[in-house]
């Protein structure tokens, strides 16, 4: 008896320092895109072709509201990283998965000094300093996971296709949330929102209304991500709603609401659908 009680003592530091830290839990939501399955004619550049976020100025604002991604750590003259590409983009393929990249995209100065200039901020955003066990390297190839409270290295190097998706199959849930920057694919059978970073309210509705139902829910939401489109897919979106400039829409069918108008419509409308 006194052996057993101290075994479970001894146990009891291990516990509370495991918990919720990220191994051994899915504490990372990751997003989907059908976007990281579009062809491109030279996939020489396939990390950046196919990431849905495109350096750090486009992760941030995600990790902001609460999004979860992986983010993949590159360089466009590392081996290493040649060797681990189509392993971890065909993986991103075949789960549908929203990734971000930070890519060091030459052998100039300038680009490398630019490729440390995010990684710094990436750290910075966390408050992690060098020498600290948390901070995050810049070597590459590096499979990060990343929400708005933590971010933590889950794969370093060219490893093999079974070893990644051992180690994200630890640390990640795949949500069905669907975002999109190409407004002509979004199905026509879900609920959408059109999101705009820079809209405080838009962003506090996805944070505080849609996002947590949405992330444990089994049906499809389609998030139209709005600051991340160009000019061409912005003018299919107006004519589409019939809108001249940005409104942060709840859709579904024929029903769109503007969520600054119709709060409590705009929720009862995504809490009917989920």
């Amino acid at each position: 008896m006194k052996n057993r009680a101290a075994l479970i003592f001894s146990l009891i530091p291990m516990l509370l320092t495991s918990c919720g830290d990220g191994v051994g839990n899915r504490t990372f939501f990751i997003d989907r895109t059908e976007e990281v399955s579009f062809t491109f004619e030279d996939d020489t550049a396939a990390y950046m072709n196919h990431a849905y976020y495109k350096n750090w100025d486009e992760i941030k604002p995600q990790l902001e509201m609460g999004v979860g991604m992986l983010v993949i750590l590159t360089q466009v003259t590392c081996g290493h990283c040649t060797r681990f590409k189509d392993t971890f983009v065909d993986y991103c393929k075949s789960n549908s998965i929203a990734y971000g990249v930070i890519e060091n995209s030459g052998k100039t100065y300038e680009t490398y000094q630019e490729y440390h200039r995010q990684v710094d901020a990436l750290n910075e955003f966390y408050g992690y300093k060098e020498g600290d066990s948390n901070y995050i390297q810049a070597g590459t190839p590096s499979v990060l996971g990343l929400n708005k409270v933590k971010g933590f290295e889950m794969v370093a190097g060219a490893v093999t296709s079974s070893k990644l998706q051992y180690e994200l199959k630890r640390f990640v849930t795949y949500t069905n949330i669907y975002h999109t920057r190409t407004f002509s694919i979004t199905s026509e059978n879900t609920l959408k929102y059109i999101l705009n970073t820079d809209d405080a309210d838009s962003v506090t509705f996805y944070q505080e209304e849609l996002y947590p139902s949405a992330k444990a829910s089994r049906k499809r939401i389609d998030v139209i991500d709005y600051n991340l489109m160009d000019e061409e897919d912005k003018a299919s979106l107006f004519a589409a709603y019939s809108i001249t400039s940005y409104q942060p829409l709840v859709i579904y069918g024929e029903t769109k609401i503007d969520i600054k108008n119709d709060l409590d419509g705009a929720k009862s409308l995504i809490g009917n659908y989920l």
